[in-house]
């Protein structure tokens, strides 16, 4: 609960201060909310100088740091900015300990206050400046508001596999029905990572409309015109069969429509081991990143060198996938089912089993 000070309650000499410690993410937040990405200001760019050099905060986020106080605490919730004046006399670096600090120094009739603001580390001042805001003129107690969380992905386990695939050459990838933005940004944005070579199996006319739309180019790449999704999916499992593709990549259909004609006991995929998605997060938090297979050896540190021995493995489990059209993220979010077609044989004749001793999903 808060509750406000009122123009009429406020005396000349009123202070309050808050305490904040300067973190990584408040940059990152920073640069994507001003759009300033100045590499100076951001943690682990190397900007213009030696990589051992400690990043400043950018001065700006230094004197928006006022407004927590104005907002919150003196004057408090119905406070409006008219202007604030700044002289940036240090840097701020993370890991600090910044004391924000406002102080009432005058005040004009109806409604009008000037107050005094500080920034200070320690006993050094590093910023300093004058607000004038229009204080409310009616008392007010509200609750805390409950904002919406935000988290910052650095994508560090992506990064790794990726990484680990490097050196690997791309699967041949079955990409059914990526008629959407974000089935398509994936499917090229896996292509532009080396992770796959992409067959797009669709309506031709739907995929050029969406890579249109969004800026992506489809040059160089194979595109089979199949309009319907079922048309799609059973075209997909051919071309595993035939030995093209060696792997199926889900677009913008039902899963169902898909599953329908990859487990099929006639011209499906279905081999002596269970057929299972998996599906890659590439989320940071407790419960990254998730996947839809657990392996017994998830939690378990690797060892030297065992990355590269796990990466192909990995990179079929783990999937291609999106962030949206702008260019995507190659390993998210996408179910992903990889094949070994050389294993795969099927009799046509008198209901033959499938053999398949090596079959990956």
């Amino acid at each position: 609960m808060r509750t406000n000070r009122t123009f009429d309650d406020l005396k000349v000499g009123a202070t309050e201060q808050i305490a904040r410690v300067v973190t990584p993410d408040d940059l990152y937040i920073f640069a994507h909310v001003s759009g300033n990405l100045n590499p100076v200001n951001l943690p682990g760019s190397a900007g213009d100088g030696p990589d051992d050099v400690v990043h400043p905060a950018p001065a700006m986020w230094l004197g928006s740091l006022f407004s927590a106080v104005l907002g919150n605490l003196l004057p408090g919730p119905g406070t409006l900015y008219c202007a604030q004046s700044l002289t940036f006399l240090g840097r701020a670096h993370v890991g600090e300990t910044l004391t924000v600090r406002v102080t009432v120094t005058e005040k004009r009739p109806p409604q009008t206050v000037v107050l005094q603001t500080h920034l200070l580390r320690g006993d050094d001042l590093i910023v300093e400046g004058f607000a004038t805001v229009l204080a409310p003129l009616t008392s007010a107690t509200i609750n805390d508001s409950v904002l919406p969380e935000l988290m910052v992905a650095r994508h560090r386990q992506v990064a790794r596999l990726l990484a680990a695939c490097r050196e690997l050459p791309p699967l041949t990838t079955a990409v059914v029905a990526p008629e959407d933005a974000n089935s398509l940004a994936g499917a090229l944005a896996g292509a532009r990572n080396g992770l796959i070579t992409p067959i797009l199996i669709g309506d031709a006319g739907r995929i050029s409309d969406v890579a249109d739309k969004c800026g992506l180019s489809l040059r160089g790449l194979t595109v089979l015109n199949v309009p319907s999704h079922d048309g799609a999916a059973a075209r997909a499992v051919e071309l595993v069969h035939a030995g093209e593709a060696a792997a199926i990549m889900k677009g913008n259909l039902h899963t169902d429509e898909l599953l329908r004609h990859v487990v099929k006991s006639q011209g499906g995929l279905r081999g002596t081991r269970r057929h299972q998605p998996c599906l890659r997060d590439g989320r940071s938090g407790p419960a990254g990143p998730a996947a839809g297979k657990r392996r017994r050896d998830q939690h378990r540190p690797r060892a030297e060198g065992e990355d590269r021995h796990h990466a192909e493995r990995d990179r079929s489990r783990a999937g291609v996938g999106h962030r949206g059209a702008e260019g995507g993220h190659p390993v998210r979010g996408a179910r992903f089912f990889r094949f070994r077609s050389e294993h795969v044989s099927r009799s046509t004749e008198g209901g033959g089993k499938a053999d398949q001793s090596d079959h990956d999903t």
